[in-house]
């Protein structure tokens, strides 16, 4: 469907006399304007700004997300770091425990309980350590 334009159409005469008019030199215009298109064109321009803004508040957004990302997982990081040194400590502390009551029973001094809960305290916390490098406990 063609929206209806304005088409002006004029003719331009000099008459000079005694000249006459049929052999005056004549020019003729047309201009074109098109009376509904200015509002579809504002429309369509306004249309782009808004998709540019609407992208640009996406990357904006894609940013921060990355960046969000990248400190959560630094955190974590720094987490897991902390979390296998507490195992490491907790299975350094269990090795020494089991090494005091082995020799509180061989010389008689602990009992066959302490010395239980002392292995029992290895064995957890061996299984809390972490597997680093394919050597454990």
């Amino acid at each position: 469907m063609s929206l209806p334009r304005l088409v002006p159409l004029g003719v331009l005469a000099l008459v000079i006399p005694p000249v006459a008019l049929a052999e005056a030199p004549a020019k003729k215009t047309l201009a074109d304007l098109s009376v509904f298109n200015g509002g579809l064109t504002t429309a369509q321009v306004g249309e782009a700004k808004a998709n540019l803004e609407n992208l640009q508040a996406n990357e904006e957004v894609t940013r921060q997300n990355i960046t969000l990302d990248v400190r959560q997982a630094t955190l974590n990081l720094r987490q897991a770091v902390e979390s296998i040194r507490v195992a490491d400590k907790g299975l350094q502390q269990a090795r020494e425990n089991l090494e005091i009551a082995e020799g509180r029973y061989r010389t008689g001094v602990g009992n066959i309980i302490e010395l239980t809960d002392a292995q029992t305290s290895l064995t957890r916390a061996g299984d809390r350590a972490p597997v680093l490098g394919g050597v454990s406990r």
